[in-house]
């Protein structure tokens, strides 16, 4: 708004082009200059800040763009390798399955076809001992030596059980020794002979036999016995293992799963990103030059208004446009005048038809 100092026409007057018509205070001119400064001051700086701003908004949107283009490049690739380690891991785990399968199947096939009591040969050593022992008891049947029969009578008892799985002979042995010693001490007993001798000698060799198939087959049976407790244990911790190799296959085929999920959205949303990047582009370039060109528009409007004011009221008087008489003034000393006010009706001759009517 501007006040109105003094108005200097009424109605019916002449006038010439440039006639003063008012006079404006010259606080409300001045009030007014400022702001049209201001605003055209401040519309160049917006002007300005939004080429920078503009450049940058280009520059970002270029690298949007070829980063798009590049994702989609690469869409594929990225794809694959986001679910290369869970398919390797995968892989890794089938195998360990496969081999933890192949040592279950080793231990059960060695626990249940008794794999090491053919392995330590258990049967031919006991059949070896049982031999052997039943060879040094039928020297008791065979031969007639005194002297042993209190021996047979103690090794037959501690021997009954031959046929069994285990037999123990070492108590034998031993007192097989001490009557042969004793045979041998006693020639008065019948065993100085030089037949009885060779009898013994040959006992004492037959019984030392004995005693040693015995420790070989307890020393097998005992390896056999060994074995197949560790081939148990074993079976056991392989079927464990086995157990928890598949539970890992199955999270790590779940775990693939889900990536692959994650993996497509990813694959799709790059694909479809790539295929509008052009399109994306071309718009944020358009936004940027409409924004510009608004800016721009701003800062010549607001230096026009400032131009169009100085050169309208910039001594604070509102001037006639042209020549003409005053018809009506539409303002008043001490009232204020905005840009849409109605100031001075005026005709001008020159633009005034007369037209006549007659009969």
């Amino acid at each position: 708004e501007l006040k109105i100092e003094e108005v200097y026409l009424s109605s019916g007057d002449e006038v010439e082009e440039g006639t003063p018509i008012l006079k404006l205070t010259d606080e409300s001119v001045e009030a007014a200059r400022r702001e049209l400064e201001q605003k055209s001051v401040q519309a160049s700086l917006d002007y300005r800040q939004q080429l920078l701003d503009s450049e940058e908004e280009k520059i970002t949107a270029k690298q949007t763009y070829d980063t798009s283009m590049t994702k989609g490049t690469y869409a594929s690739y990225t794809y694959e390798e986001s679910l290369k380690k869970y398919a390797d891991k995968i892989s890794d785990l089938q195998e360990q399955v496969e081999e933890a399968q192949e040592l279950v199947n080793e231990y059960t096939d060695s626990v249940e076809n008794d794999y090491y009591y053919s392995y330590y040969e258990v049967a031919e050593k006991k059949e070896e001992f049982e031999k052997s022992f039943a060879a040094l008891m039928q020297l008791y049947e065979d031969w007639d030596i005194p002297g042993l029969e209190d021996h047979y009578r103690t090794t037959a008892g501690s021997s009954s059980s031959a046929s069994g799985q285990s037999v123990s002979s070492g108590q034998s042995g031993s007192s097989g020794q001490q009557a042969a010693g004793g045979g041998q001490a006693g020639s008065g007993a019948g065993l100085t002979s030089e037949n009885n001798y060779t009898k013994l000698t040959v006992y004492n060799l037959l019984d030392e036999e004995v005693q040693e198939n015995e420790k070989i087959y307890d020393q097998a049976a005992e390896d056999y016995e060994a074995a197949k407790k560790k081939a148990e244990s074993s079976l056991a911790q392989a079927q464990s293992n086995l157990k928890l190799l598949n539970t890992q296959l199955e999270e790590a085929q779940i775990a693939y799963d889900k990536q692959q999920v994650s993996s497509q959205s990813d694959y799709d949303a790059a694909a479809a990103e790539s295929s509008s990047a052009q399109e994306v582009y071309e718009a944020e370039l358009s936004r940027i030059e409409e924004e510009t060109s608004v800016a721009f528009n701003e800062k010549e409007e607001a230096r026009e208004n400032l131009q169009e004011f100085e050169d309208t009221i910039g001594d604070g008087c509102l001037y006639t446009q042209s020549a003409g008489t005053v018809m009506m003034v539409g303002v008043r000393a001490e009232s204020a005048i905005s840009g849409n006010s109605m100031v001075l009706a005026y005709s001008n001759p020159e633009t005034v038809t007369v037209t006549a009517s007659v009969d």
